[in-house]
């Protein structure tokens, strides 16, 4: 009955090693690159299919002072960084600017949403899709370097970027949604491309600065 126990405990322990072993390849964390107040530890989760990562977040740390930097890598452990998850920087009052990967392809909704101290963003050429308010309060936002492939602008995208003077869309984007730049009080240069079709109700709400608008 002894060597039973023993057996059934071993069987038990085997069985809590794999499954966190499994777990350790599903998420991750990695180191992007910082300066002034030292550096993010990203934190990565497998996407559905087992085939990329996404980014989820990042550690955060009260000893951390000044502003840090978000770089994401093109890979993690081997395999593409495609994506950013819905919320995974919001309210994050250190970060102070953001260049993605070359394999992104995907930012979910409010991603960098009420970053405060976010003063530049660098999007990857490959990222298509982004998602709803995903920079809407970032109030210390001045530069934006879009994607060549973008579609659309989507819905709050820039909403209460107060601090956004220029914008340059790129030709790709086809469409601009509701209240995309709403609230953005210091804004006086505006360049679209040809391909713009529709633009949204209150696209520019609350934009009183506008001095010159180019299609």
């Amino acid at each position: 009955m002894i060597r039973k126990r023993i057996y059934l405990i071993f069987i038990v322990a085997c069985l809590l090693i794999f499954i966190a072993a499994v777990a350790a390849g599903c998420a991750g964390k990695g180191t992007s690159d910082g300066t002034g107040g030292g550096q993010v530890t990203l934190i990565f989760e497998k996407d559905a299919r087992g085939e990329g990562y996404a980014v989820a977040g990042f550690e955060k740390s009260a000893s951390v002072r000044g502003g840090q930097k978000v770089v994401i890598p093109d890979t993690y452990n081997g395999l593409a960084v495609t994506s950013v998850k819905s919320g995974a920087f919001e309210n994050s009052d250190k970060i102070v600017s953001v260049k993605a990967g070359n394999n992104l392809k995907n930012i979910g909704d409010k991603a960098f949403a009420g970053c405060t101290a976010l003063t530049e963003v660098e999007i990857g050429n490959n990222v298509t899709e982004v998602g709803e308010y995903v920079f809407s309060g970032c109030s210390a936002l001045e530069k934006v370097v879009f994607p060549k492939n973008l579609r659309i602008l989507t819905r709050g995208m820039f909403s209460g970027c107060s601090s956004l003077k220029e914008v340059a869309v790129p030709d790709s984007v086809k469409e601009i949604r509701g209240s995309v730049f709403y609230n953005c009080s210091s804004l006086k240069s505006v360049s679209f491309g040809d391909s713009v079709t529709l633009a949204g109700l209150s696209a520019f709400y609350g934009c009183a600065g506008i001095e010159n608008v180019y299609y």
